[in-house]
């Protein structure tokens, strides 16, 4: 009679080759998988090129000044910034500017400066004076100042009269002409700031308009005061850069996607490999219930005894696989016993048919045919128990 320790030993190898093959279908699955999402990581680059922009403001502060007797009309507070210029009172307009180059970037700058002046006759003719020499600069700052002789502009309004024969409207622009060059950031820079402060001009008075070009802007013009204009021009500079590249809703990096995936193919091959050979080194045991454990298992149904009764005539077959060809013909499971000698059997209408893997004298064998007509089952019939 078989024990509970060789049931149970029966049952757990059954149980164990049922699940290796579990763990092999599940590394095969999971390492066809970790290779497609390797194939499509390893597919794409592990940087993207980027730009981030650099940002900067040019600014400037034109101020203008002359001295007069305090019992002109401008009083003991003088001429400022922003008050029409009257040429009966003031021959020369000092002016001063003050430059400032913003940004939150590092800078390395310099570069040159000229205050220039330039009347137009609005027929398209102009003529320029140049307030100072050109000026060499370093930093992101600088204060330069300069003399507007008011005769000059007098002078180039007269020329122009005479050529056109009438009195013209003339306007007078003041401009500080900045270039600046170096480094902002990791980039090179080369930049210009050249706006333009209108007057409108007379020969009685020089009058500050509202409006300034080349970007700029004006405050306080003809509002007398302390004011000063003050033009302003923005920039930018695109500053090339890489970063990782992601995958999957831009939550995984490329770079790690790829060593992940390589990592979870490897060890699922490994783990594959390692249940396989247990499966195949059970596949090809000299123990032939453990062959047959490896391969059926999951069919087996483990009995603690077969039927044994004087009414059932037992059929003693050659192989298992003859076996598994009567219990597929019959549509009946396989029964196991395990004991000394591991018994299967499957049972139809009072006739028992078994195979023992212990192997014992049996009967001549007889054939009868299989399902197909094409192969025969081994079997030897023993008789009815009496």
């Amino acid at each position: 009679m078989p024990t509970e320790h060789s049931e149970h030993k029966a049952r757990h190898l059954s149980q164990a080759s049922s699940g290796r093959l579990d763990i092999v279908y599940a590394c095969g699955a999971l390492a066809i998988i970790a290779g497609v999402v390797a194939g499509f990581a390893w597919s794409r680059p592990t940087v993207e090129a980027t730009a981030s922009v650099l940002h900067y403001t040019q600014s400037g502060n034109l101020s203008y000044s002359a001295p007069v007797p305090s019992s002109s009309i401008y009083g003991s507070a003088g001429l400022q910034t922003g008050q029409p210029v009257y040429t009966s009172v003031v021959d020369k307009l000092n002016v001063a500017f003050s430059y400032h180059f913003q940004t939150t970037a590092p800078t390395a700058l310099s570069g040159s400066e000229q205050l220039v002046a330039t009347i137009y006759n609005g027929q398209g003719i102009t003529r320029s004076f140049a307030l100072q020499p050109v000026r060499r600069f370093s930093g992101d700052h600088f204060d330069a100042t300069a003399t507007l002789d008011l005769s000059a502009l007098r002078t180039a309004a007269n020329v122009f009269d005479e050529v056109a024969g009438q009195q013209g409207n003339y306007t007078v622009s003041i401009s500080p002409n900045v270039k600046v060059h170096g480094s902002l950031g990791p980039r090179l820079l080369s930049a210009t700031f050249d706006p333009q402060v209108h007057f409108g001009y007379s020969s009685s008075a020089l009058v500050p308009t509202s409006g300034s070009s080349g970007g700029a802007s004006e405050a306080g013009a003809g509002q007398g005061g302390a004011a000063s204009v003050i033009p302003t021009s923005p920039g930018s500079l695109s500053v090339p850069s890489a970063e990782p590249a992601t995958i999957f809703l831009k939550s995984l990096k490329v770079a790690d996607v790829r060593v992940g995936a390589l990592a979870v193919l490897v060890l699922a091959l490994l783990f594959g490999a390692l249940a396989g050979w247990r499966l195949l080194a059970e596949a090809t045991s000299d123990d032939e219930a453990v062959r047959i454990a490896t391969r059926y298992g999951a069919t087996l149904v483990e009995a603690r005894a077969l039927p044994d009764s004087r009414d059932i005539t037992v059929v003693e077959m050659q192989s298992f696989a003859g076996l598994m060809q009567v219990a597929r013909r019959l549509e009946c499971p396989v029964l196991h016993q395990g004991g000394v000698g591991d018994q299967y059997a499957v049972v139809d209408n009072g006739t028992l048919y078994r195979y023992r893997t212990t192997a014992k004298p049996v009967p001549p064998a007889i054939s009868i045919p299989s399902t197909n007509g094409s192969e025969h089952i081994d079997l030897a019939v023993v008789g009815r128990r009496h």
